[in-house]
């Protein structure tokens, strides 16, 4: 399975949406956005990763909370966190693979983002 089915895949069994839902919830696109992508052959590019990283946080964030009043809600909160995780080790894998970086480059982009990101 490619990157973009399994994130596809993923995100739409959570979400229980289909690919025009996705297209349009997830990645801020027109619904045939995702079908148009799969036709050609093309992946999800980094833009289109950071959207969906953003829109499964936001989700997580409210089923997080939901859960906190609902306690029946606490396993369905805890996937999206766990999806949350894993996408976000999917994004930055794909991006430093993506840019062919060498292990020295690797290293001085991650102390970058973490400065950044502190």
């Amino acid at each position: 399975m490619n990157l973009t089915d399994n994130v596809f895949s993923k995100t739409a069994s959570l979400a229980h949406t289909n690919t025009d839902g996705f297209s349009t919830k997830f990645l801020n696109k027109s619904p045939s956005y995702l079908r148009t992508i799969k036709a050609q052959g093309r992946e999800l590019n980094h833009q289109n990763l950071a959207t969906l990283l953003n829109r499964v946080t936001e989700q997580a964030e409210y089923h997080s909370k939901s859960a906190q009043r609902i306690p029946q809600l606490r396993g369905f909160a805890a996937e999206w966190k766990d999806w949350e995780r894993e996408l976000a080790s999917i994004f930055s894998s794909n991006l430093i693979e993506e840019l062919e970086l060498n292990d020295v480059a690797k290293q001085l982009v991650r102390k970058q983002f973490i400065k950044k990101l502190i």
